[in-house]
């Protein structure tokens, strides 16, 4: 379905998104520290959004309609009456993923810019704080690779060794209760960190410093960006499928139509998915069987 997409149009997309993800990433960063409102969304003490989200999103919003006024825009920080226009190119935004680190003054959060074609990940970028001010941007597009910071980015295909010396892998905290685990692999899970912001962990995944990723249960604007960065960095992305079985993220949408039902399944969306290396991949995911299946 994106073979005819031209990677000229597809850079153009990612910087775009570079571009929106830099500016409200460095808005939110150099906000840190103030006096900031705080809300809950829907009621819930646990689900948190401040007005840095709403500025950002805002933000990012204004930078795509200046380039792209006739695309669709699904954000994390949407009003439920608003319905996005239906397009076959959607953009999918999270103005600060880990708002709870955000607001509690943790800098692991990052801004996830997303662009799909008929639901499947075409462009996208990830800005992330990081040590001394070394913050990272991550940028990529179908058929053209990933880059950090301007530099072309690979990630290691690392085999499972790596799991029982220290490596790291970015998990779920209830693991277990998502997966069966086969007991003579349990000591090559890898040590277990669980960050609070799905599209931190893939940077750091798609950065070599996390071995893999089981990610979730989150929505489409939580993985949109990372899963094309990270294929383009030469990893492996798979999801559970209906029959509680592993199989290769294609798309938020198989049954892609213009229309606003297929963008509010997209907004919807919910899923787990594992990233990393391909060997490691094929060899986590041969040793954890999935509980529950995902409906999409």
């Amino acid at each position: 379905m994106t073979q005819n997409i031209d990677k000229k149009f597809t850079n153009e997309l990612a910087l775009i998104a570079e571009k929106a993800a830099l500016e409200s990433g460095e808005f939110a960063l150099k906000n840190i520290d103030s006096n900031i409102d705080v809300f809950f969304k829907g009621g819930e003490k646990n689900n948190l959004v401040t007005e840095i989200d709403h500025r950002n999103q805002e933000t990012i919003i204004s930078i795509i309609r200046e380039h792209y006024p006739n695309h669709s825009i699904i954000g994390e920080e949407d009003k439920k009456s608003v319905k996005s226009q239906p397009h076959e190119i959607a953009w999918v935004i999270d103005p600060v993923d880990g708002t709870t680190n955000f607001v509690n003054r943790i800098p692991i959060f990052s801004v996830s810019i997303g662009v799909l074609y008929k639901g499947i990940p075409i462009a996208g970028a990830i800005w992330t704080p990081w040590l001394n001010n070394n913050n990272f941007i991550l940028k990529a597009s179908l058929g053209n690779g990933a880059t950090i910071n301007n530099q072309k980015n690979k990630i290691t295909n690392q085999d499972s060794s790596k799991l029982s010396e220290g490596g790291i892998a970015t998990l779920p905290s209830s693991l277990e209760s998502y997966f069966e685990i086969k007991k003579n692999k349990k000591k090559y899970i890898g040590e277990k960190r669980v960050l609070g912001s799905c599209a931190f962990e893939m940077m750091l995944i798609a950065k070599g410093i996390s071995t893999y990723g089981i990610l979730g249960p989150a929505s489409s604007w939580d993985f949109a960006a990372g899963i094309i960065i990270i294929q383009e960095s030469g990893g492996k992305i798979l999801k559970i499928s209906q029959n509680k079985k592993w199989e290769t993220f294609n798309s938020f949408e198989n049954d892609y139509k213009i229309d606003v039902a297929t963008i509010e399944k997209i907004r919807n969306w919910k899923g787990i998915l594992v990233a990393g290396p391909e060997r490691i991949i094929n060899f986590t995911t041969n040793n954890l069987t999935p509980k529950k299946s995902w409906s999409n």
